[in-house]
């Protein structure tokens, strides 16, 4: 798995769908007029929660962009690959894997399926 830009905006793809149907409802219910009151509505919620979810996926595209994770089921072993080199682990190196999920499972807003994976390995490393 490689992070990419296109990655990072498919795990977008529902903060954006749900803001241009906001809007273009803002829009239609408002009589394709400018309504001040709408349109604060839609800028407030949008700050609050749509660009805290572009932020996080910018951060983590910026911090990740040139790693690849490659896991190989065959050989039961994955390899994390970055600029600075590459680490290979067996499956039998995983020590711990556990899942992080978000506080507001099932909820409206962007985070609402944010999850984070935490791998501890033993100190066992094969180049």
């Amino acid at each position: 798995m490689k992070v990419t830009v296109k990655r990072q905006l498919s795990m977008l793809g529902w903060t954006f769908a749900v803001y241009a149907a906001l809007g273009a409802g803002a829009i239609y219910f408002s009589g394709f007029k400018l309504n001040i009151a709408l349109l604060c509505v839609f800028l407030g919620l949008f700050l609050l929660d749509g660009v805290p979810a572009l932020l996080v996926h910018l951060q983590y595209w910026m911090a990740n962009r040139r790693t690849v994770l490659k896991i190989d089921k065959e050989h039961r072993q994955l390899s994390y690959i970055t600029p600075n080199g590459t680490q290979v682990h067996h499956f039998d190196d995983i020590a711990l894997l556990q899942h992080f999920a978000s506080y507001g499972g099932g909820s409206w807003y962007s985070f609402a399926n944010t999850g984070i994976l935490k791998l501890l390995l033993t100190t066992t490393v094969r180049s």
